[in-house]
């Protein structure tokens, strides 16, 4: 690759963690290998920030330095987990020395590296206090033995081996303060701490092409579209594959409250969803003297900040809460979260059980030998509106012709609702109605519809009394591996 041979330096930034202090620790370095600019290239940006030969830099501050904008060639991610107890200390200067222990080959072909990390404490040691050390053999100004003294010999032989061929720099930024760089380090160093914790050796090392980096792929099943996961702390409570829903339009939503605005979905996957697993398998390990409630955060999940960590990563970019039975996501945040008992939250697990007793017998008299015949038709009724979403079709592969499902293009990006029509007895009479359909309330979302296209699902409107002239309604959808139901719960309803 002709750019390879324009690669000038590196910039990295580093960080150690320890818990407690001193405890269990790992160190963990985010950087980037750069080219300099020609005149037809252009900058790496993120956002708002500009990458440059002395770090991530917001693009407005940049005439503020004298930072030079760079062409990103690839990235660096990496950490190390300790099985021995250390200090902060020590784990933040083993941080720099894993670039030339994981990145050797890299650090031979360079001409300069810029180096930064939120501890003062390496800061100083590397450009103010290691030259007297090695002139007192390793001894303080008050003639006492340097602490740390094996990482800080390690990392000044890398540091004296780098330096007679190239250059390097030093420097502090804020730690906790957002820094992009300084908190992919830190999150890095927690995962090593993660893994030192539970007594493994770990070392983690990944060079990444800058065309995929900040991009994120949704890893979770189309099905898993609300914003909440039910769950029991105690596995007996739970089926692998089966997954309890809830969502909201409103931003002071509280779950379990009677609003016209509460989205309930209860599906079921042949297999079950690998993320959701792991996230389930990480909360059965936090400790509990009794079981409880919890729900998983899976709008947060799939954020691009959280989501490629737990897809690379998973249970160690998680950590227990001391307070309570919350996992939190490296940034100290919950990504679960424990119900109390006497909140409002756990009214909605009725209608969760509800509506997995009308899946399963809709399953049972209808779904599993696509019949309506049976003592269910006298209950529910079930419409199949597949065509109202979706139009079928064939496409040859190779020497084959396959069936194809597409989304409807009347369902554009932006789409927020749509309306059934159907026909119903209602006291003893033919009514046809149209029922609305509000896609993330009612249904599914609209991105959910667009990712099922290669599952070729049956998309059903299913009906039942709860009076005469009381029909209630919801949604289900039917694919070869999976099946699902959708009820904006305390609205999905008509008066006569």
């Amino acid at each position: 690759m002709a750019k390879e041979t324009l690669e000038h330096g590196v910039v990295i930034y580093t960080d150690g963690s320890a818990r407690p202090n001193p405890g269990f620790y790992g160190s963990g370095l985010h950087g980037y290998v750069y080219a300099l600019l020609d005149a037809n290239d252009k900058p790496t940006k993120i956002n708002a920030l500009i990458a440059t030969d002395k770090g991530y830099i917001y693009q407005k501050d940049l005439d503020k330095t004298d930072a030079r904008p760079v062409q990103v060639t690839r990235y660096l991610d990496s950490f190390s987990a300790s099985l021995e107890q250390g200090t902060n200390n020590i784990a933040e200067i083993d941080a720099v020395s894993l670039f030339f222990e994981h990145y050797d080959d890299i650090a031979n072909t360079i001409e300069t590296l810029y180096i930064l990390t939120d501890s003062e404490y390496v800061v100083k040691g590397v450009t103010e206090w290691i030259e007297g050390w090695k002139r007192r053999g390793w001894m303080t100004s008050n003639m006492t033995p340097v602490s740390n003294q094996a990482s800080w010999m390690r990392l000044d032989s890398h540091l004296q081996d780098f330096s007679r061929r190239a250059n390097y720099e030093i420097a502090w930024v804020r730690g906790h303060n957002d820094d992009f760089g300084n908190v992919k380090a830190d999150y890095l160093a927690g995962i090593g701490t993660n893994h030192s914790t539970d007594n493994k050796d770990t070392q983690f090392k990944v060079i990444s092409d800058p065309l995929r980096y900040h991009k994120c792929d949704d890893a979770l099943h189309p099905f898993l579209g609300l914003k909440r996961i039910y769950f029991n702390t105690d596995p007996k409570f739970n089926e692998p594959g089966v997954y309890y829903q809830t969502g909201w339009s409103g931003t002071d939503f509280i779950v379990g409250k009677r609003t016209s605005e509460a989205a309930f979905s209860v599906v079921k996957l042949s297999t079950p969803d690998p993320l959701v697993e792991e996230i389930i398998q990480a909360q059965y390990n936090a400790p509990s003297t009794f079981n409880s409630i919890v729900y998983a955060k899976i709008d947060r999940i799939k954020s691009p900040d959280v989501l490629p960590y737990l897809v690379t990563h998973g249970r160690y970019s998680l950590s227990c809460d001391k307070r309570n039975l919350n996992l939190n996501f490296l940034d100290r945040k919950p990504v679960t979260i424990e119900v109390r008992p006497g909140e409002l939250p756990l009214y909605a697990i009725d209608v969760l059980n509800h509506l997995e007793q009308l899946l399963e017998t809709l399953e049972e008299h209808y779904l599993k030998h696509q019949t309506y015949s049976g003592v269910s038709t006298e209950l529910y009724t079930l419409h199949d509106i597949t065509s109202h979403f979706y139009e079928k079709g064939e496409k040859v592969v190779g020497k084959k012709i396959v069936p194809t499902t597409t989304l409807k293009k009347d369902f554009g990006v932006g789409i927020k609702k749509t309306e059934i029509e159907i026909s119903e007895e209602i006291a003893e009479e033919k009514k046809s109605f149209k029922l609305p359909l509000i896609f993330t309330d009612d249904i599914p979302s609209r991105n959910t519809f667009k990712h099922l296209e290669d599952h070729h699902p049956i998309v059903y409107l299913v009906t039942w009394k709860d009076a005469e002239k009381v029909l209630r309604y919801s949604t289900v959808i039917k694919t070869e591996e999976a099946v699902g139901i959708w009820s904006n719960y305390f609205a999905n309803m008509v008066y006569f």
